[in-house]
């Protein structure tokens, strides 16, 4: 056993010195059993150098590139559709212009490429900038994250229900809590800043405070709105 595993481990570096990927092709490629050379799939080749130029334009989403690619012959390895995360792959996927990884290390790959590191790394780039955007919340609760429920001490947190109304609430992650499951945003507001109110500062400090805390409200509910509106024009397309 010994023997065969150290074999195996073997013949994994010689093809690694070749340049040659030691695992089942990636889809566009075959592996030729003569030759023991991974070899450029004709049929499919065309339709990955396709999804690679698409996507770099910046015009197409994974969904929309599996919905082009649901009505070509390009299949994955089990004879089925691609799906969107295998779509991702594919397109963070070096092999296809020259090189692959293999336990952390980077070589160079004798298999022909099917796209230039140029178009590579432009449609890394659209990825990037498409994966900071999904990043960025949909909405920052204004007071999310610093406020502590008056009767168990824990965190109250929020929720958005039928896309616009926000709700906030107890945890209850510290036991048994007596406090209403729900309640608005406003009515929230309106007990800070009562509360505020009560603490001595002279009027135009005051003022100023409350100025900013309802610009701040008023500034989250208007980029709500526009997201809702946004969401709901995209569903109704």
């Amino acid at each position: 056993t010994d023997n065969l595993s150290e074999n195996i481990k073997r013949g994994i570096r010689q093809k690694l010195r070749k340049g040659i990927w030691p695992n089942w092709a990636p889809v566009g490629y075959l592996n030729d059993h003569k030759s023991r050379a991974i070899i450029i799939d004709q049929r499919k080749a065309s339709f990955i150098k396709k999804i690679f130029e698409l996507y770099s334009t910046g015009n197409y989403s994974l969904r929309k590139l599996k919905t082009i690619l649901d009505e070509t012959e390009l299949i994955g390895k089990k004879d089925t559709p691609l799906s969107v995360s295998q779509i991702q792959h594919i397109l963070r996927n070096p092999f296809y212009y020259g090189i692959f990884r293999y336990d952390d290390e980077i070589y160079e790959g004798s298999h022909p490429p099917i796209i230039t590191k140029r178009l590579f790394e432009k449609v890394q780039n659209v990825l990037k900038q498409r994966h900071r955007a999904t990043r960025k919340k949909k909405y920052d609760y204004v007071f999310r994250g610093f406020i502590e429920c008056g009767e168990c001490g824990a965190m109250i947190t929020a929720e958005l229900k039928k896309k616009k109304y926000i709700y906030y609430h107890c945890t209850k992650r510290k036991g048994k809590c007596s406090q209403p499951y729900n309640t608005t945003e406003e009515n929230l507001a309106e007990q800070i800043s009562c509360g505020l109110s009560r603490i001595w500062l002279n009027d135009k400090t005051t003022k100023k405070i409350l100025e900013d805390f309802n610009n701040h409200r008023n500034e989250e509910k208007t980029d709500l709105k526009q997201k809702s509106s946004n969401l709901q024009g995209r569903e109704s397309g």
